[in-house]
């Protein structure tokens, strides 16, 4: 609630300049990111269609099955087997990772950008 108090506060020139650095800079490497990994691992699941215990997978299929493996959802309705197991498991967690570090750069952005907007000096490394 204190951060969107001073957000409140700005002059819309300081929150044009704010959500232009959230935006173009963070957010879309993180998101190329996200999409990088996703393509990467269904094209995996794609090319070994018997890990996951198929005979032949669409590519939105694999698509699918990707999307729902780095989001966390796992429906159950494919499973991999085999080494694409370590595969799917790594894709997770690259997906939990990427996620909370878009959430904590975008936080310590916009945080930043708050503090520079009422001239206040930036909390230094481990204090509270």
């Amino acid at each position: 609630v204190y951060l969107f108090v001073f957000v409140l506060q700005m002059t819309p020139e300081e929150r044009e300049r704010m959500w232009y650095a959230l935006v173009y800079h963070e957010f879309v490497a993180h998101a190329g990111a996200y999409v990088g990994v996703i393509i990467g691992a269904a094209a995996l699941y794609r090319a070994n269609p018997a890990y996951l215990g198929m005979k032949a997978l669409s590519a939105w299929d694999a698509l699918y099955f990707s999307i729902v493996t780095i989001t966390t959802t796992g429906y159950g309705d494919i499973l991999p087997t085999g080494c694409l197991r370590i595969v799917a498991s790594g894709e997770m967690l690259i997906g939990i990772f990427i996620v909370v570090l878009l959430v904590g750069v975008t936080v310590g952005r916009i945080v930043t950008e708050l503090m520079s907007a009422n001239n206040a000096p930036p909390p230094e490394s481990g204090q509270r």
